[in-house]
């Protein structure tokens, strides 16, 4: 199970920002444009939304109960 956590850890970062970077990157006029182009603002707002919400609160909200439970069982 250890080792199917590992790979899914690398893969899946692998993973996301290859598509990521292949929908939202463009050369125009011979200037490489990584990361700027949505093909909507609906899109960007969402991505933007996601990742705030899976890499900031989903792990702050991990911190806190389980630090919660730590300090529970010490008193």
């Amino acid at each position: 199970m250890i080792y199917f956590e590992i790979s899914f850890a690398w893969i899946s970062g692998f993973v996301y920002h290859i598509t990521l970077a292949f929908f939202t990157s463009t050369v125009k006029d011979g200037v490489c444009y990584g990361h700027t182009v949505w093909r909507s603002r609906a899109a960007e707002v969402a991505h933007g939304i996601w990742n705030y919400v899976s890499y900031f609160l989903i792990i702050l909200l991990i911190f806190v109960v389980c630090y919660w439970r730590i300090l529970a069982t010490r008193q």
